[in-house]
């Protein structure tokens, strides 16, 4: 039987979402202290980025200096308030601020190469649990990064995103919530 000249070309599928046969989910102490890496090297950034941008470090210390010195100067709860209202403010620019240093630190490094600083230095990635690639950007910042930050400010969950990793699967919420587990790298 002769083959049909006319029909369609066929390509073998490559299967890239089937996961690997030597996948090693990443221990718990070496996420702990990949983090804390993280953590260092994002607040070094931070620092240096206060002290050398002009007016940085002023736009967060003055309302905590002027409330001070309301408080020494009367006994009226003016002084709070005032804190209170003006600190927000800088607090927020502070927040934003700080977003931007870890889409820096977390999210391009994270879409880029699967790693940050302190997974690479530690041997371990993020992928995407259905396709084990690395993660997309709007993965890795959007939905880990900035989803878990606005989520800090609800009381308990921090605490259960954290105690989460104790389950069998080894994941945070953050880890499921972004569809993404951290494994070993063969490297």
């Amino acid at each position: 039987m002769s083959e049909n000249p006319y029909a369609a070309t066929l390509t073998p599928l490559k299967q890239d979402n089937l996961p690997p046969t030597e996948i090693v989910l990443a221990s718990r102490f070496k996420r702990l202290i990949a983090r804390m890496i993280d953590w260092m090297v994002e607040g070094l950034f931070f620092l240096l980025c206060v002290y050398l941008i002009p007016g940085m470090l002023d736009i967060y210390t003055q309302p905590a200096t002027r409330a001070i010195s309301e408080l020494a100067s009367s006994d009226s709860t003016f002084w709070f308030e005032y804190f209170s209202l003006s600190f927000s403010a800088e607090a927020l620019a502070f927040w934003l601020f700080g977003i931007g240093i870890t889409f820096l630190f977390q999210a391009y490094l994270l879409a880029q190469y699967g790693q940050t600083i302190g997974k690479r230095m530690l041997k371990i990635k993020i992928v995407s649990d259905k396709t084990y690639r690395k993660p997309t950007l709007t993965r890795s910042f959007v939905v880990r990064e900035c989803g878990i930050r606005l989520l800090e400010w609800i009381p308990i969950l921090p605490l259960l995103d954290i105690l989460w990793i104790f389950g069998p699967p080894r994941r945070c919420l953050h880890d499921l919530w972004a569809g993404t587990i951290v494994i070993d790298t063969l490297d």
